[in-house]
């Protein structure tokens, strides 16, 4: 279990699959250590699952950070799973309006989501 100020997350790995799971809350004054955890999930895990089940609060800044870590995931051809989003942060942060990491045109993670088959 890996705990950073507020920041508690626990990684489990089987194989090429690496699962966070975020518990507490992710706020902006944790923005360096949620960066770097977000950062090794995708360097470090050749695919990595991120789950939200236990977060009870994330904020603007938290999420615009997992926003930019997903869409970094993708170009580099090994995007983030995301499971288990508290429902009252899935509009915002799989909202096609809203622009991911402050890019003007880019388009929210909506346009991403897909079925992945694990091999």
């Amino acid at each position: 279990m890996f705990s950073l100020s507020k920041i508690d997350c626990s990684f489990e790995q089987c194989g090429r699959i690496g699962i966070f799971s975020f518990s507490g809350e992710l706020t902006e004054e944790h923005k360096d250590d949620l960066n770097m955890l977000l950062m090794r999930a995708i360097h470090s895990i050749d695919r990595a699952v991120l789950n939200f089940r236990k977060v009870r609060l994330i904020d603007m800044a938290s999420l615009t950070l997992i926003k930019k870590a997903y869409h970094t995931s993708f170009r580099l051809k090994k995007p983030l799973i995301i499971t288990e989003v508290p429902p009252k942060y899935k509009d915002e942060l799989f909202d096609d309006k809203s622009t991911a990491g402050g890019h003007s045109g880019s388009a929210g993670m909506k346009h991403y989501k897909r079925t992945f088959n694990f091999k």
